[in-house]
């Protein structure tokens, strides 16, 4: 269940872990740590550590999850920059709006997953720099994002958005826009502009 903070603590460490066994100096690979107190050190074989790798390629992304247990934001793999809470303040309050702004810290930021909204971003061409997220308004929910291009040659970015399917099974919506300059667009659809930074753009699914 999406709302399981502790399975979303379980795998975000699951999914990093392989980059914890690369040699800072030299930057190979290796198979694992070795916990012997005798040894406390990596293995010399990689082994299958690229199985490992791509797993943490597939699923790396920041996750944003509110952390009903104790009322506050739980940011995997990002850092949260700004919230409008006052202190002491839940993120799962009943009626109240909640504003709450991050910074991906993955290795790639190619890749978010705000849960309050079941919402799966992830872009080509481009990395995610902030996401603004709204919640409990009169719209429901609402994100702001601000792309920047990746490579930095890039000329557009492509914007995948997948909303979560119903439980129990089935898929969810999916829709593709094309980014350029301010503005992201679903085919003849204009995807409205947020904001006047570059790179800004927010909508709705």
């Amino acid at each position: 269940a999406r709302e399981d903070v502790w399975l979303w603590r379980l795998a975000s460490c699951a999914a990093g872990g392989p980059l914890t066994t690369i040699r800072p100096s030299s930057g190979a690979a290796s198979m694992g740590w070795h916990g012997d107190p005798a040894k406390l050190r990596r293995d010399d074989l990689s082994a299958d550590w690229g199985l490992g790798l791509y797993g943490h390629w597939r699923n790396a992304g920041a996750y944003l999850v509110c952390d009903r247990e104790v009322g506050e934001w739980l940011c995997l793999s990002c850092d949260v920059v700004s919230t409008s809470a006052p202190p002491g303040a839940r993120c799962d309050a009943a009626g109240k709006e909640a504003q709450v702004e991050i910074a991906p810290r993955d290795a790639f930021r190619r890749r978010v997953y705000l849960q309050p909204l079941g919402l799966l971003m992830t872009v080509d061409g481009g990395a995610f720099e902030r996401v603004s997220l709204a919640v409990g308004g009169a719209a429901g929910g609402e994100a702001v994002l601000r792309l920047s291009p990746l490579p930095a040659s890039s000329t557009h970015a492509l914007l995948t958005l997948t909303a979560d399917g119903p439980r129990g099974g089935g898929g969810g919506r999916r829709v593709r826009c094309r980014c350029v300059g301010r503005s992201c667009s679903l085919g003849a659809a204009p995807f409205p502009s947020r904001g006047g930074a570059a790179g800004e753009a927010g909508g709705s699914l």
